[in-house]
């Protein structure tokens, strides 16, 4: 059964239309390095739900996104700003148990993409993404503490029907410094169905931890209605020794 997964997820990497009108952020975790057009609306929204198993106990930890929402307005061709916006449910409980859920609004997150290299002739984009976690939730386990996540999104198009895309960046959560990548492959399987597949991670600065990397994959499909609406679904797992699952499902509107 997990060989057949990964199998299919390879095929929808391979089906993400690169000649949509809507480029979006989700459903993988690697940012597109396109800004939205100018004097747009995007909104990106969805639901996930990931299940944890916690290092050396009995406990796993269960997770709902109901939703988060990203919502991308584009001031100029190369400049757009961010705000990230989550519904969490949370569960730790021994196996066996159904404890009930805690709900609450996670941190907002503000932030802004920059497009530094664009060229029509080109196959190669650049941008940066930077965002800021502002202290406002009611369930993040550092609500007082501001945060920062910082990444250099570099995409490839190489033919009609295949691009390439990876982030590089830093994440500062809570004092703990982290090493972040991410590389999608994407790949079109018609006009209307795309396919990704992707490895992402982190490796944390403090040599002090045990611990000090995560390494994940990913895979989804994406679904065009049209030039400005798309539909996905994904999910993912730890491929590190860590017990790690996720799948999710949403939709993105561009509002010109």
């Amino acid at each position: 059964m997990k060989k057949f997964l990964v199998c299919f997820s390879i095929i929808f990497l391979v089906t993400s239309s690169m000649a949509q009108t809507i480029v979006t952020d989700r459903p993988n975790q690697t940012d597109a390095s396109l800004t939205v057009p100018k004097k747009s609306l995007q909104i990106e929204s969805g639901v996930r739900y990931t299940n944890t198993d916690l290092t050396n106990s009995d406990f796993v930890e269960r997770n709902i996104l109901l939703p988060t929402s990203l919502f991308r307005v584009g001031l100029t061709q190369q400049i757009e700003l961010r705000l990230l916006s989550q519904v969490e449910l949370n569960s730790i409980a021994q196996y066996g148990r159904k404890d009930p859920y805690i709900a609450g609004f996670s941190n907002l997150e503000v932030g802004t993409k920059i497009q530094l290299f664009r060229n029509e002739n080109s196959i190669h984009q650049v941008a940066i993404v930077s965002n800021l976690g502002v202290p406002t939730g009611s369930i993040d386990i550092n609500e007082s503490e501001v945060y920062t996540v910082s990444k250099l999104c570099v995409s490839h198009q190489f033919s009609e029907d295949f691009n390439l895309g990876y982030n590089l960046g830093y994440s500062a959560i809570g004092g703990i410094e982290n090493f972040i990548y991410s590389v999608a492959c994407g790949f079109s399987i018609n006009e209307k169905l795309g396919l990704y597949c992707e490895p992402f991670g982190s490796f944390n600065l403090d040599r002090t931890f045990k611990r000090n990397y995560e390494v994940s994959f990913d895979a989804g499909l994406t679904y065009l209605l049209n030039d400005n609406t798309q539909f996905d679904w994904s999910f993912g797992t730890g491929i590190d020794g860590r017990k790690m699952n996720y799948i999710a499902a949403g939709c993105s509107w561009l509002i010109k």
